[in-house]
């Protein structure tokens, strides 16, 4: 790939306290892609590297954003989610016929998710 989509990400779950320090190294390397071009390289980043550090309570309090060397080129580190924003426990009852269930959820957002269909009998 000569240039990084706008949505690409790596998601990492973190575990400590929020002193814990995350250190990132980022590397822009598109000019050494075997299939840059110069038009790419108009649009893309020179190489470059970068090392930020971060704690997890900084990530809590929210995201920050930091340019990877030339114009368009930015790198965003969301804010980190505590696992009680995205943990559910709860009990449901079930037909005495048996089936395939599934958990819908919807986000305060609006935004909703499910699971596969799983297969309960009595």
């Amino acid at each position: 790939m000569t240039a990084c989509a706008a949505n690409d990400a790596l998601c990492l779950e973190v575990r400590g306290t929020e002193q814990t320090r995350i250190r990132v190294g980022l590397h822009c390397r598109t000019r050494q892609s075997i299939l840059a071009t110069p038009a790419d390289w108009s649009i893309a980043n020179a190489a470059s590297f970068q090392e930020r550090t971060f704690t997890i309570g900084e990530l809590l309090a929210g995201s920050d954003g930091f340019r990877m060397g030339k114009v368009p080129s930015w790198v965003r580190m969301h804010r980190a989610v505590p696992c009680s924003l995205y943990t559910v426990s709860g009990r449901f009852g079930v037909s005495s016929e048996p089936g395939f269930y599934y958990v819908r959820v919807r986000q305060e957002n609006g935004q909703m998710a499910w699971s596969s269909p799983i297969w309960v009998e009595s």
